[in-house]
């Protein structure tokens, strides 16, 4: 069952994980300052490039648990710009296609007037299958990094709604982590009555707004091992096991032949 505990541990004990938290706040940082002092040419120009790198960030970091790396969140600049290309060449189709789609179904409106915002809920409903639908191929891929993957539409049809169901369960776990998180140092500032436009009240949700991308990274990994049907068989020759320690380690592929050879021998004999 994916947790988000465990991705919040995660989150903060991968190897240099502060460093990375304070690396990668910087642009979130300078983004932040550009639109709370007004300057919206610059916020306008620099927030999109951020929010790629912020994404393909956030590819990579669901592939790097999904593969039991030793990290999260990546500074291998190479791995990073592959995944980033990688998603933008599965997600751009599949926006264009289910958005279209769920553009011109929400076109239509319904002349039922015996039941309030009926039109405004089934429009609401069509944008959340949409949506579940793009998320889906976007977990497919990531999972693998496989564009193919991306669009199977198999797969994707009969997990998405799992996903969205999931998703509808995570939104709170998530307000609930960052409410943790930000609230009690939002109440040191309100109680000390220091403005939150301050300095370091913006520095400190800029390292948070990048610890939410590891944990929500991690996390995602976590749900598209469950709910996100797909063949695993390129990962026969990397099996994670948990030792007595619960850590993540490799096992080659050799041991776990050898292991599968002895463990259907000892039952074999047993049922004897």
């Amino acid at each position: 069952m994916a947790s988000m505990i465990d991705a919040f541990r995660d989150a903060f004990s991968e190897k240099f994980a502060y460093l990375k938290f304070v690396i990668f706040a910087i642009p979130v940082y300078f983004v932040a300052h550009f639109f709370m002092i007004g300057q919206m040419n610059l916020f306008n120009t620099f927030a999109p490039i951020l929010g790629i790198i912020i994404f393909g960030l956030f590819t990579q970091a669901i592939y790097n648990v999904r593969t039991n790396k030793q990290e999260v969140l990546t500074l291998n600049p190479i791995a990073f710009l592959i995944g980033l290309l990688k998603t933008i060449i599965v997600l751009i189709p599949n926006g264009l296609i289910f958005g279209t789609i769920g553009y011109y179904i929400t076109r239509y409106n319904f002349p039922i007037k015996d039941v309030p915002h009926f039109n405004s809920i089934f429009h609401c409903i069509i944008w959340l299958i949409c949506g579940s639908i793009i998320l889906t191929s976007y977990l497919a891929f990531a999972k693998f990094q496989s564009i193919k993957q991306g669009f199977n539409y198999k797969v994707i049809s009969e997990s998405c709604s799992d996903v969205l169901l999931h998703l509808l369960f995570v939104i709170p776990q998530w307000a609930i982590v960052n409410l943790l998180l930000v609230g009690p140092v939002a109440y040191l500032f309100f109680f000390f009555k220091v403005p939150f436009d301050h300095w370091t009240f913006v520095a400190y949700c800029s390292c948070i707004f990048v610890v939410n991308v590891s944990i929500l990274g991690n996390y995602f990994a976590q749900a598209s091992t469950e709910f996100v049907k797909g063949d695993d068989s390129e990962y026969q020759f990397n099996t994670s096991f948990s030792d007595v320690t619960g850590d993540s380690v490799k096992v080659d592929f050799k041991r776990n032949l050898l292991g599968t050879i002895f463990y259907n021998i000892k039952n074999k004999n047993n049922n004897k």
